[in-house]
């Protein structure tokens, strides 16, 4: 229908002034009586806001447009913005800032989702509404936090063994954040020995990754691994953590460190006369030293001893038959956990058993040393004249100092066979 520009009205009351505003096909008017005689109603479309402006700052928007007149110098109530999805005339619910009818000839919404927006404005002149501008395009490209994934333990960079080993989980653990605005769906674990394969569930054995099932919450998850998992022997490990989240967003991290898992072996063993002693015959000052392929822990020999020395006992037994004399070091009454020396002949003992005062030291470089601070007595007993070599046979008691046992092996003494100290 098409609005005249203009009506005369004459009502029996009066005189009556009033406004008619039309928005295309629609016509609406209003009257207020001022007295008696012909009234003059003029028609006009409600303003349409042109200049519509949108600016993005993260996931604020701010919207600018000048002012609208209903007639000149009389600007309209208020205004609505509008937003909507780019290329779609289907509008979305305008947030914080800009919502309902506003008095200002500007807004800023904020908590606007990431994508290409269109915004316009429409005049509000009471229950009027005017036809909306010229759209306005944003992109909004919200800065979001990463999120992330990360090994609490075992620690990048560190060296662990039996004794150092899940000591804080149960074997691998850390943490994952989701992305802001996101929650994490999922946390994917891959563990790679350096000189093998990815773990597959019973060894470092695949040749493409594979991922390990995680437990607990996924913010703070763990994976039970248990220090045997490892093979016996040296080398390095890298985890590898992905966190994924509702955002389709994934972060992920990668940790190395190394397992000392091989196990100490006996390297070798010896004697030493003292320099006033007796070849043959078990003196004061005479000693015989035992090493190790690594450093070992003194304290897993005995739990009071660091290696400087320390007094302890050496038992002395006469095997039976035609076996040689085998020696044993205490505490007390209690053996270490070294291993049995066996001299390689007899007649090294005035009888089946005896028991002499000794001291024990340790250095990484010299080695276990058991040095005689008394002679084993002989009443006349005449001395070795087999000449033999040496042997220990190690016990798993000892560990290095990482906590791997000892391997029970024996070692000889080398060189040609001779008469022990």
């Amino acid at each position: 229908m098409t609005m005249p520009r203009s009506a005369s009205v004459l009502t029996a009351a009066g005189l009556a002034a009033g406004l008619l505003f039309t928005t295309p096909g629609v016509a609406r008017a209003s009257w207020h009586l001022a007295g008696s005689g012909a009234a003059l109603a003029k028609a006009g479309r409600m303003p349409i806001v042109h200049g519509v402006t949108a600016d993005a700052t993260g996931s604020s928007v701010r919207v600018d447009w000048p002012a609208a007149e209903v007639r000149t110098g009389r600007p309209v109530a208020g205004y609505r913005v509008v937003r909507y999805a780019a290329g779609t005339d289907t509008a979305a619910v305008v947030g914080d800032g800009c919502s309902g009818t506003l008095a200002a000839t500007g807004c800023t919404e904020t908590g606007v989702p990431d994508g290409t927006w269109q915004y316009a404005v429409r005049a509000v002149q009471g229950s009027w509404t005017g036809a909306p501008s010229a759209r306005s395009a944003v992109s909004v490209h919200t800065a979001v936090t990463p999120g992330t994934g990360a090994t609490t333990f075992p620690v990048s960079g560190r060296k662990y063994g039996p004794n150092s080993w899940a000591r804080t989980c149960p074997g691998i653990c850390g943490t994952a954040t989701a992305s802001s605005g996101s929650t994490l769906t999922g946390v994917r674990v891959s563990l790679r020995r350096a000189d093998g394969g990815y773990w597959n569930g019973s060894a470092f054995a695949a040749t493409t990754e594979q991922f390990v099932t995680v437990t607990g919450s996924l913010d703070t998850w763990e994976i039970a691994f248990p220090f045997s998992n490892f093979p016996p022997a040296d080398s390095d490990y890298t985890v590898r953590v992905v966190a994924s989240d509702s955002g389709n967003r994934s972060s992920e991290s990668t940790s190395t460190f190394t397992v000392d898992a091989k196990r100490p072996e006996p390297g070798g063993v010896r004697t030493a006369n003292a320099a006033t002693g007796t070849i043959g015959t078990i003196d004061a000052g005479d000693s015989f030293t035992l090493t190790y392929s690594e450093t070992i822990d003194p304290a897993s020999i005995l739990s009071r001893f660091n290696g400087s020395p320390i007094a302890v006992k050496v038992e002395m037994t006469q095997q039976s038959g035609n076996s040689p004399d085998v020696l044993r070091v205490l505490d007390g009454t209690t053996a270490l956990p070294i291993g049995s020396m066996v001299l390689g002949a007899r007649g090294y003992l005035q009888s089946s058993s005896q028991t002499v005062n000794a001291s024990m030291s340790y250095s990484a470089t010299d080695g276990l040393r058991i040095t005689f601070t008394a002679s084993a007595p002989r009443n006349g007993q005449s001395q070795p004249t087999l000449r033999s070599a040496l042997s220990w046979t190690a016990a798993e008691g000892g560990t290095d100092l990482h906590g791997n046992h000892v391997v029970a092996a024996t070692v000889s003494e080398p060189g040609n066979p001779h008469l022990q100290f």
